[in-house]
């Protein structure tokens, strides 16, 4: 499937687990429901990293669609977009070991680490131009500060991205098995394709998959984001 589907049924799975979340009692506030759905979003396109010209190997996947956050999309997914150019450098075939469940566990256990090290990463930098400027410009204060809570946030949603990640990056397996390719889903243990499902076997980028699958995604994430919002805003 393309991209964008993939990410749609990745903010859906976001939003999935933190309703799962909210109905299971715990207070799941704006600020981590948006990382953990922010966390689906990434994990059901990671698969395509194997691939230069996607849209997350670019870090312009779904994020960066959402008017006005394309810099901050680009910001958030730096990580991937480096963690892609490593992947790529043994030329992996497309729907190799990435679109794979050992892949899919990996991203699993690695997304909230990853992106750990990266907001301590940001943090030591944002605190030597702090040192070197000496406070006379307020941009390295606010750095500091964006990191500090940026990492606050994170920890406080790592008990959700690891579910989301996982069902995100199942539901690129699922999406795949509906069009005409095989994926190699038993990686490493071996590297047999599995093929399609018997039905459908939809073309990628084709208008079956616009009506078949993208707009009902549409519809079923319009959805869960608003009774998402509506939960977040009550805790």
């Amino acid at each position: 499937m393309m991209g964008a589907t993939h990410g749609l049924a990745g903010l859906s799975v976001g939003c999935a687990v933190v309703l799962a979340a909210s109905a299971a009692g715990d207070a799941t506030t704006a600020t981590t429901a948006a990382i953990v759905i922010t966390a689906a979003a990434l994990a059901a396109e990671l698969p395509d990293l194997d691939q230069r010209g996607t849209r997350i190997s670019k870090g312009t996947g779904t994020l960066a669609a959402v008017p006005g956050l394309w810099p901050l999309a680009m910001l958030i997914t730096l990580p991937i977009v480096l963690a892609g150019i490593l992947l790529r450098l043994p030329r992996p075939p497309h729907r190799g070991p990435t679109h794979s469940y050992t892949a899919t566990l990996i991203w699993t256990a690695a997304l909230v680490p990853l992106y750990l090290l990266y907001l301590s990463a940001l943090h030591a930098g944002a605190q030597a131009l702090d040192h070197q400027l000496a406070g006379q410009l307020p941009i390295d204060v606010t750095l500091t500060s964006a990191t500090t809570a940026a990492t606050a946030a994170l920890t406080a949603a790592a008990p959700l991205i690891p579910p989301a990640v996982l069902l995100a990056g199942l539901t690129h397996h699922l999406l795949d098995a509906m069009t005409r390719e095989t994926q190699q889903l038993h990686w490493p243990w071996t590297k047999a394709e599995h093929g399609p499902l018997p039905r459908p076997r939809i073309r990628v980028g084709s208008a079956a998959e616009t009506l078949r699958v993208t707009l009902p995604l549409v519809l079923a994430t319009t959805g869960l984001l608003w009774l998402t919002a509506q939960t977040a805003a009550t805790n």
